[in-house]
């Protein structure tokens, strides 16, 4: 990757693709989440699909983002902040615009 692209981009995707026979996304996910480890488990059902197509799982996540109602808590680093927002959703979407990542084909 050059240097001007590792200027432009402040976040790297790590990904692993592989097929689901013998390993359910649920399955992975009480893999990863053991010992009280945070982590975290996203299908792409859509509609009225049974099956997902993808799964997203992660884990020890550098920041949470909660929110109930207005009341909304930001864990990070060890700290957390706790913040009283009229549309959290829209709170959330200008922290990610800080994040830039490298567009993946496919």
């Amino acid at each position: 990757m050059s240097r001007k692209k590792t200027v432009q981009y402040n976040v790297a995707r790590v990904a692993l693709d592989f097929s689901s026979d013998t390993l359910t996304p649920v399955l992975a996910f009480l893999r990863l989440s053991r010992a009280g480890k945070k982590a975290f488990l996203l299908e792409s059902v859509e509609g009225s699909e049974r099956w997902a197509r993808y799964s997203f799982l992660g884990t020890r996540p550098y920041l949470v983002f909660k929110a109930r109602g207005k009341n909304v808590e930001i864990i990070e680093d060890g700290k957390t902040r706790n913040l009283t927002a009229d549309e959290p959703l829209r709170l959330l979407e200008e922290m990610l615009k800080e994040y830039r990542s490298v567009a993946v084909d496919g």
